[in-house]
C-alpha cells in the first residue's frame, strides 16, 4: 500500500526535477543571447560588387568564380575589372573596427594586392555584380587601407579604425595601385608601373566578420592646485621699559601712623594686532589629477565559457541529487514515516501498550 509519505517524497522529487529542467532551460537560452550579442557586435550590414561586363540595359550572368551574395576585385593590364564595397554601422561604445574577409579564391594569391578607401558618393546595394557605369568612385587620396592576405590565402584583413567617421564604416575596396582608367579614382602619386593581373573573390560579408574595442569617455583632468599662501609672522613691538620708584623713608621722630603714599601708574603695553596678508582672489579645487587615457579594452569572445557551463551543470545536477535524497527519506527503522491520515501497521497496539507499561508479563526476578 502506498502511503502518504511515499505521495508526498515522489511529489517533491519531481517538483525538484521540473525546476532543474526550467534552471538548465533558461541558462541555455541566456547563453544563446549572449553568444549572439557578441557574435554581432555592429548592425546596418551592406555589401555589393561591380563588374567591367555589366551594362545599362543588359544583363550579365555573374561568373562562378563568385559566391552568390559574395564580392569581387579583380584588374588585368587594361585596368580595374571588379570592385567591391561595404558599409556597416558601430554601436555608441565600440571603435576601431577591424575587418577579416573569407577569401572563396585568389589567383594567382602572390599577387593579390587591394586597398579600402572611403567613397566619394553613396552607392546602392545590388543582387549580382552591379552596372560597371553605377560604381563608387574611391577617394584614395584622403587616406587608405592595405589589405593583408594571410600565409594559408584564406583571409584579408583590413583594419578600418582610421576610416571609421561618426559610428559608421564605408568603404570601397579596389586594386592597388589603381592606374587603369576605369576605376575612377585619383591616385596619391603618379604611377610607375601597371596594376598586376589578378581576381580575389570572397564569401558574402557578415557581422561576424567585424571585431571592435569597447572604448571609455576620457575624463578631463583637474588642474593642480596653487601652492598655499603663507602669511607672514605679526610683528609685535617691545614692551616699554619703565622704572619703580621707591618710596621715601619715614622720618626718624616721625610718630602714629605711617604717611600714605602712591606709586606712579604703571604704563599698560600697548595692544598689537597681527597684520596677515589678504590669501589669494578665488581657490582652486583641491585634489590628484582624475584623468585617464581613454580604455580600450578587446572586443568580446564569441567562444562560450564552458567553465561556467560545467559549474552551471553541477550545481543542478547537485539540486537534483538533494531532492531524491529529501524523496526518500525513511524513520530510522527502515520503515517509511507515517503521518495522522496512515492506518497503523500490524502489531503497533501491542507496541504501544508494552511502552506505556500496561503490558502483560512477569515481574522480573529478584536477586
Amino acid at each position: 500500500m502506498v502511503t502518504r509519505a511515499q505521495n508526498g517524497g515522489s511529489g517533491k522529487l519531481i517538483r525538484a526535477a521540473a525546476v532543474a529542467v526550467f534552471l538548465i532551460v533558461a541558462m541555455a537560452g541566456m547563453a544563446a543571447m549572449a553568444d549572439q550579442a557578441a557574435a554581432d557586435p555592429v548592425g546596418n550590414v551592406q555589401s555589393t560588387y561591380w563588374w567591367s561586363a555589366e551594362k545599362s540595359g543588359t544583363t550579365v550572368p555573374a561568373p562562378p568564380i563568385v559566391p552568390a551574395g559574395g564580392l569581387w576585385v579583380s584588374t588585368d593590364a587594361s585596368g580595374d575589372q571588379a570592385i567591391s564595397a561595404l558599409s556597416f554601422t558601430l554601436p555608441a561604445n565600440q571603435s576601431a573596427p577591424i575587418v577579416t574577409l573569407s577569401v572563396n579564391q585568389a589567383a594567382p594569391a602572390s599577387q593579390v594586392a587591394i586597398v579600402a578607401c572611403a567613397p566619394m558618393a553613396p552607392w546602392k546595394v545590388v543582387t549580382g555584380p552591379g552596372v560597371w557605369a553605377d560604381r563608387p568612385t574611391a577617394n584614395c587620396g584622403a587616406g587608405e587601407v592595405a589589405g593583408k592576405l594571410n600565409t594559408a590565402d584564406t583571409t584579408v584583413t583590413f583594419d578600418l579604425s582610421s576610416l571609421a567617421t561618426t559610428g559608421a564604416v564605408n568603404v570601397v575596396i579596389i586594386p592597388a595601385p589603381s592606374t587603369g582608367p576605369t576605376s575612377g579614382t585619383t591616385p596619391v602619386a603618379p604611377p610607375v608601373a601597371v596594376a598586376p593581373s589578378f581576381n580575389i573573390t570572397f564569401q558574402p560579408f557578415t557581422a561576424s566578420q567585424v571585431a571592435t574595442s569597447s572604448s571609455a569617455q576620457p575624463v578631463a583632468p583637474v588642474a593642480p592646485s596653487p601652492a598655499p599662501v603663507t602669511a607672514p609672522a605679526p610683528v609685535v613691538a617691545p614692551l616699554p621699559s619703565y622704572a619703580v620708584q621707591t618710596p621715601t623713608p619715614l622720618p626718624t621722630n616721625q610718630t602714629g601712623l605711617f604717611p600714605s603714599y602712591s606709586l606712579p601708574p604703571v604704563p599698560q603695553a600697548p595692544v598689537v594686532t597681527p597684520t596677515v596678508a589678504p590669501a589669494a582672489a578665488g581657490t582652486a579645487p583641491t585634489g590628484s589629477a582624475l584623468g585617464s587615457s581613454p580604455a580600450t579594452l578587446t572586443t568580446m569572445d564569441n567562444a562560450r565559457s564552458w567553465w561556467a557551463r560545467l559549474l552551471l551543470a553541477a550545481m543542478v545536477l547537485g539540486l537534483v541529487a538533494y531532492a531524491i535524497v529529501q524523496g526518500r527519506k525513511v524513520s530510522p527503522s527502515g520503515r517509511p514515516r507515517l503521518s495522522l491520515y496512515d492506518v497503523p501497521p500490524a502489531g503497533f497496539e501491542r507496541s504501544a501498550a508494552v511502552l506505556s507499561g500496561s503490558g502483560r508479563g512477569l515481574p522480573p526476578a529478584l536477586h
